[in-house]
């Protein structure tokens, strides 16, 4: 089915094929940008990424439930869903069948009430659907002034993948569909039909373009849903482990050094840099060049290009510990 100008099409194998208007390639190598939280060194240091739900994400056209008409769904597809879902639609209370089908008969009394039905259950369709699908985003770039802003503020760090490959339970990576308008989709299922659902997960405004987004997509049960009760409960379940191999190295953000911390300069391409250990960030610092060294990972920083031209650039650089915990000492190998 073509939708948005791309052609969304499953193979023998029922893997949805996308081809895109220039026939864009996969990538070999991909970015993944990290604030520097609790949480992402924890991500970092057990080796598992963290599939989303639309409601974690920071476009709030991502995915959205405004893309889904429920207008072609029968009473009977109505009736199912709800047996089906019951937890969903109605937490507290368990109805009988009989319930259920007299409930969706006067929801599809006339037309106004069944417009109305629809625009109803739209939310709870969408938590179906996201009960079992979740996206992971990362970038072919990494040395955008504008990724690094937006999910580092510049002093986090981003992981380079090559080949980066997961279980039958992960599809991808799919291109970013980036476009001016979204087409509804009209699911005439229980379950939506997976070139649509493909198509909600990846399409966005073309505003987005410059981030140079690639999807995986986890397909599995029980995935948690924020502001859901079991949110807690299941987050493990959108964790998924990656071998360390695939990491071809990391990178620290421009301001990654900046801070609590004094550096006394060696020489023009090396430098010590001691932490005064009077913040949270600095102990989260501290863990991940921890982590780099003994893992023996390649690491590179993010430097200001100088040539006039507000441009970003990354360099390797060797990080040595002079004092565990406290002072490290920095190499530029430009």
């Amino acid at each position: 089915m073509k939708l948005s100008n791309w052609e969304y099409t499953k193979d023998l194998d029922g893997k949805v094929i996308i081809t895109t208007v220039d026939n864009k390639s996969k990538p070999e190598k991909l970015i993944k940008y990290y604030s520097l939280t609790d949480y992402n060194i924890d991500a970092f240091k057990r080796n598992y990424l963290f599939f989303s739900h639309p409601l974690d994400l920071n476009d709030p056209f991502d995915s959205c439930r405004y893309m889904i008409d429920l207008r072609f769904l029968s009473k009977g597809y109505f009736i199912t869903l709800i047996s089906r879902y019951m937890h969903f639609f109605m937490p507290s209370r368990k109805l009988s069948i009989a319930e259920i089908i007299n409930y969706v008969e006067h929801g599809f009394n006339n037309e106004t009430s069944k417009m109305d039905f629809f625009q109803t259950h739209n939310p709870f369709y969408w938590n179906i659907i996201f009960s079992k699908v979740a996206v992971l985003s990362l970038s072919e770039i990494e040395d955008s002034m504008l990724l690094w802003s937006y999910y580092t503020n510049h002093k986090g760090f981003a992981v380079k993948f090559i080949n980066l490959n997961f279980e039958t339970t992960i599809s991808g990576p799919y291109p970013m569909n980036y476009s001016n308008k979204y087409e509804i989709i009209y699911p005439r299922k229980v379950e939506i039909e997976i070139e649509k659902l493909i198509y909600l997960l990846t399409i966005k405004s073309e505003e987005w373009k410059h981030e140079n987004e690639w999807r995986f997509i986890l397909r599995k049960d029980n995935l948690a849903i924020p502001e859901y009760d079991e949110y807690d409960i299941k987050i493990s379940n959108n964790k998924v482990t990656y071998d360390p191999k695939q990491i071809e190295y990391i990178v620290l953000g421009f301001k990654f050094f900046k801070g609590n911390i004094t550096p006394i300069y060696i020489s023009d391409n090396s430098r010590i840099y001691t932490f005064n250990n009077k913040s949270h960030s600095d102990k989260l610092k501290i863990d991940l060049l921890n982590l780099i060294i003994e893992n023996k990972i390649v690491v590179r920083q993010i430097e200001a290009k100088e040539d006039n031209s507000f441009t970003l650039v990354s360099f390797p650089i060797k990080i040595e510990m002079k004092e565990k915990n406290r002072t490290y000492i920095i190499e530029t190998q430009k």
